[in-house]
């Protein structure tokens, strides 16, 4: 997915999302226009890479199924 929002704002968006949704965020890693966010729901876990660059920013999201709850 692309967007013309900022990477924060991006960001503070996918917590809100992933919180309001049952979530339990991980780790979050940020540097040089990019923002790596982690959150985990029961036995699932997610990823959302956010990076910005020349006014457009791309965000990918994975959701895998591991074996521990």
């Amino acid at each position: 997915m692309m967007t013309t929002a900022d990477v924060a704002t991006v960001a503070a968006h996918y917590k809100q999302v992933f919180t309001a949704a049952g979530w339990t965020m991980g780790d979050s890693m940020e540097g040089g226009g990019t923002s790596i966010l982690q959150a985990k729901k029961g036995s699932q876990d997610a990823a959302v890479m956010i990076a910005g660059a020349a006014g457009q920013t791309s965000i990918t999201i994975g959701i895998s199924e591991t074996d521990e709850e």
